[in-house]
């Protein structure tokens, strides 16, 4: 490591701090009022103002971007669902037609049931009556 790297130069501050780049950018007066206003606000000074809004808007950024996966993971999901209950109505109206399918054919059943024992009961009076 420099020297410079190690300790902050002669006025408190560092010449280069580790690990972060000096660039420059350009912002309209209206901006750059806004970031000092704010900044003072703050307690930071211009620079820091600066990184702290990249940093802000980073974060945010890579949130949306979860925000976006789980929203499509969620649509994913609802549109599974909604076939599922989809097939699941079917299956209930199928179901729905062969219970009236058998009611149908339960009453012929009690129908006959109901002739064979008064054929039955016929017979056996009739034989009681001989």
């Amino acid at each position: 490591m420099t020297e410079n790297e190690e300790r902050p130069a002669e006025g408190g501050k560092p010449e280069g701090v580790r690990g972060r780049t000096t660039t420059t950018v350009r912002f309209t007066a209206a901006r750059l009022a806004d970031l000092r206003k704010v900044a003072a606000a703050e307690g930071r000074s211009l620079s820091e103002e600066v990184e702290y809004r990249i940093e802000a808007y980073a974060r945010h950024n890579a949130e949306m971007q979860a925000n976006l996966a789980q929203l499509y993971d969620h649509q994913t999901l609802i549109g599974s669902l909604q076939h599922q209950v989809k097939a699941l109505k079917e299956e209930l109206r199928t179901l729905k037609e062969q219970s009236a399918a058998d009611k149908g054919s339960v009453a012929m059943d009690d129908e006959r049931a109901a002739r064979i024992a008064a054929a039955a009961i016929a017979a056996f009076v009739d034989g009681r009556k001989r």
